[in-house]
């Protein structure tokens, strides 16, 4: 049969890449178009020649790795007899105890991370949970990262002697050990098996042309993407960001489909607040991803301009939205180097503009102004660090200077003046990061890896981690080699897709 195959074939042109199947099969492709003839011989399906790779369902638990392919068993389908447990809320009624303790997690520890302000009254998160008798896969992905979150909240850090002298001290672990993180088993258990159920769903329902409770699919992707930030922060949130835009624009949700719905919480706000985190995520996210992807709002069709000044207290990594238009903007001219001087000159006129007090007074809480003060002082110099980094010989040919920012000693300083309790802590990960990798002195690092540190035994959060093991590989980058060159190149050239929110 493959000889006869093979004679059928009629001449075709060649691609310059292998096809992402070949490449994911580890075998030598033929890179014919368009199709690829290995894959029609072995009867697979041929993802094409695509630049970006495409987004591709697996069964198993992982994509790569120790557990690739692997699956877990579905749990038998059970039948309640009984009515001996008391009633819960409906929202949760039909889950089982164990399954209902990581919901209430999610609502007690979760929740509170979602927001800039933590309100019972608007918090998002808490809107996700009211979509779960409606919604098959969401129960499961807020079940996986209540798991996941647990698991990094109870984890110890212990340092292990790795090997020593008979000699030696064993008291002594400055040298030769290593830090090792214990994390509870049986949430991880819980944590990947209920992201298999939900992976398994939301295919379920993409493919579905009569899936109508789309809201739930979309708020599940979202949350994978948190999940994977408190995973690596590496690479996968890229693949669930570009799975969910694709989804929403599948199926646009307009205010006529979502009347049909229930009226039972305003799903307007919380289209809004999908809407709007996307926002942060693809624009902070693509700050250190070389191919960046546009950003194209969800549902609305507003500018980016207006869609940013929605996230203003809202998301969680407290960005003032002028500077992450300007991020957005800053991003925008990166992907075409033909771009004239005057957009640089415009960028630079609009961070100048941008008043750190002004933003700050307009809380209508008097007693966060000072600290809205210190973060929008910190999100400015980082913003045109950035600039520096991604738009350097444009900004050489422009004329025009920025007047209104601090030196690097004095936004040291506001970042310290946020303390760990404080709710605008938690929107320093990106902006120390861009500021840690300009810092030259030790005491300046010293300042950045103690913030990295405190955010990190308040998230326990594997991307924070990795954001300050990244600092410290371009710190010993720096020091060895100390003629100048842009820190961002070399993000890039590591391969990683890394997001530090």
């Amino acid at each position: 049969m493959e000889a006869r195959l093979m004679n059928d074939i009629k001449p075709i042109s060649h691609s310059s890449t292998s096809c992402w199947t070949c490449r994911r099969r580890r075998v030598k492709c033929d890179r014919g178009v368009p199709n690829c003839q290995r894959c029609l011989i072995s009867e697979e399906d041929c993802q094409g020649y695509s630049a970006t790779k495409p987004l591709r369902w697996t069964n198993g638990v992982a994509s790569r790795g120790k557990l690739m392919g692997k699956s877990l068993p579905l749990p038998a389908t059970k039948t309640h007899t009984s009515l001996k447990i008391s009633l819960t809320d409906p929202v949760v009624q039909d889950l089982s105890p164990i399954d209902r303790r990581y919901i209430k997690y999610f609502d007690r520890y979760c929740s509170v991370e979602s927001t800039l302000y933590e309100s019972n009254d608007t918090n998002p998160f808490r809107e996700f949970m009211r979509l779960i008798p409606s919604s098959t896969a969401l129960p499961h992905t807020i079940i996986s990262v209540a798991a996941l979150h647990q698991a990094r909240r109870r984890s110890t850090i212990k340092t292990i002697k790795l090997e020593s002298s008979p000699a030696a001290d064993v008291a002594d672990l400055s040298f030769d050990s290593k830090a090792v993180i214990e994390e509870d088993p049986h949430a991880l258990y819980d944590c990947l098996k209920h992201k298999q159920y939900a992976l398994k769903q939301i295919q379920k329902d993409i493919l579905d042309a009569d899936h109508r409770n789309i809201e739930g699919t979309i708020a599940s992707m979202l949350l994978l993407v948190w999940q994977d930030l408190m995973d690596s922060g590496k690479d996968s949130w890229k693949y669930h960001l570009n799975a969910l835009r694709k989804t929403a624009q599948l199926q646009k949700l307009s205010t006529k489909s979502s009347s049909r719905r229930s009226n039972s919480f305003d799903f307007k706000g919380l289209e809004e607040y999908l809407e709007i985190t996307y926002a942060a995520l693809h624009i902070l996210g693509t700050t250190f991803v070389q191919s960046k992807d546009p950003y194209q709002p969800l549902f609305s069709t507003m500018p980016t301009q207006d869609m940013t000044k929605l996230s203003d207290g809202e998301v969680w990594a407290g960005c003032p939205a002028e500077i992450l238009h300007i991020i957005s903007t800053v991003n925008d001219i990166s992907r075409t180097p033909s771009s004239p001087d005057g957009s640089a000159t415009q960028i630079i006129l609009a961070l100048d503009k941008f008043s750190p007090i002004k933003w700050a007074v307009e809380s209508s809480q008097p007693s966060l102004m000072k600290s809205r003060y210190h973060l929008a002082t910190v999100y400015k110099h980082s913003a045109m660090i950035y600039l520096h980094q991604v738009l350097g010989q444009l900004l050489h040919n422009c004329n025009v200077k920025i007047t209104t920012l601090d030196s690097l000693d004095s936004v040291i300083l506001h970042i310290q003046s946020i303390r760990p309790e404080d709710p605008h802590f938690k929107g320093l990960v990106w902006p120390a990061f861009v500021i840690g990798a300009e810092t030259k002195t030790e005491a300046h690092r010293l300042i950045i890896t103690r913030t990295f540190e405190h955010l990190c035994d308040l998230w326990r959060c594997q991307n924070v981690r990795n954001a300050l093991d990244v600092l410290h590989d371009l710190w010993k980058r720096d020091d060895e080699n100390p003629e100048y060159t842009p820190w961002i190149g070399e993000i890039h050239r590591s391969g990683m897709d890394w997001i530090f929110v």
